[in-house]
């Protein structure tokens, strides 16, 4: 399924091969651009911790007769210390099977165990006096991909959905032209993310879009303010954060993020930052299973705009002529980016 409201103009895109473009973004785990020792900031999301102990599991949601590899840390722990490791499987008197974890080097220890059931599983790890629960989804079949947002997803869902095919990923694109998250008059994104969460069960969610932002909004006390001071970024960030948890569908999704890179207009570069706080403000509040795919340091190192940029030994024109979207080249490069972290992640080889 594939929804699109209003246009967004292609121009020479159309002219381009899609093969070709795609060709451009393959095996680009790092996104990094030659000559540039910048890489994407990623912020990763899938750590649980509460105090002094965390707990990991990847990939989440884990596969369906797969192992799911976790990792356990307790902060200031040395090597040779025990932590109680238990992991409940869903359905029926939901048992934990628990064992004893010896810690090694730097209070860490992984440990595996075998995802033979669907549903949510739960793993928590306890230690002088604390316990740190992770919630993982087992999911079977295809893995179910929504790639959604305004203009900025499109031409990168159909991207997405053609590499991806062969991986055992089901994409559905879904972009709504001229939204934005700051545009409740025009469509409510906060509303829709969470009908869209309940409509598709999505294992994973990719979302592009804040080009269209800046719009006033209300903060905390009701009171409208206005682009770009730190309340208006942080009522932005509560409705990117709802967002998020709607598309975490309470621990079975996981969410990939991608920030705004830098536009040629000078005018809308201060708006850009401001949607970027308030994404990294979201991420950070929303917890595990989000994680911001940063594409300034990789298309505008140091905020600086570019229309071109060396990628993997030659020149790539990476953004439309408006100036804010990406082209097809910049699109096939962020695909690139985020199917690294989906390996680098485990959700698909």
């Amino acid at each position: 399924m594939r929804v699109v409201r209003g246009g967004r103009g292609r121009g020479r895109r159309t002219a381009l091969g899609l093969a070709a473009v795609l060709a451009v973004g393959c095996g680009v785990a790092q996104g990094a651009a030659s000559g540039s020792s910048e890489s994407p900031g990623m912020a990763a999301a899938g750590t649980r911790s509460d105090g002094r102990l965390t707990v990991g599991v990847w990939p989440a949601p884990a596969r369906l007769g797969d192992e799911a590899v976790v990792e356990i840390g307790e902060a200031g722990a040395k090597a040779g210390a025990g932590v109680l490791e238990c992991v409940t499987a869903p359905g029926g008197a939901k048992t934990p099977h628990c064992s004893e974890v010896v810690l090694g080097g730097g209070g860490r220890a992984t440990t595996r165990f075998l995802a033979k059931r669907l549903g949510r599983w739960s793993v928590s790890v306890s230690a002088s006096g604390e316990r740190t629960t992770r919630p993982v989804q087992v999911v079977g079949g295809r893995l179910r991909m929504l790639a959604t947002g305004d203009s900025e997803i499109q031409e990168l869902d159909d991207m997405l959905g053609s590499q991806l095919a062969g991986k055992g990923v089901q994409v559905t694109g879904e972009a709504h032209i001229s939204t934005g998250i700051s545009k409740p008059f025009m469509f409510d994104w906060v509303k829709h993310a969470a009908a869209q969460a309940q409509r598709l069960h999505p294992d994973v969610t990719v979302v592009f879009i804040g080009a269209n932002d800046g719009f006033a909004l209300p903060d905390a006390s009701g009171a409208t303010t206005y682009c770009c001071g730190d309340a208006w970024v942080q009522a932005f960030a509560r409705r990117t954060e709802s967002m998020m948890q709607s598309y975490l569908r309470g621990g079975a999704g996981r969410v990939f993020w991608f920030t705004l890179p830098t536009p040629r207009n000078a005018a809308a570069q201060p708006v850009f930052r401001a949607i970027n706080r308030a994404y990294a403000i979201a991420a950070a509040a929303s917890g595990p299973g989000v994680e911001l795919i940063d594409l300034v340091p990789v298309f505008t190192p140091g905020n600086r705009y570019r229309q071109d940029m060396t990628y993997r030994g030659r020149t790539v024109d990476v953004r439309e002529p408006d100036g804010y979207h990406l082209s097809l080249g910049g699109d096939a490069i962020a695909a690139g980016i985020l199917i690294g972290r989906l390996e680098a992640d485990g959700l698909v080889r």
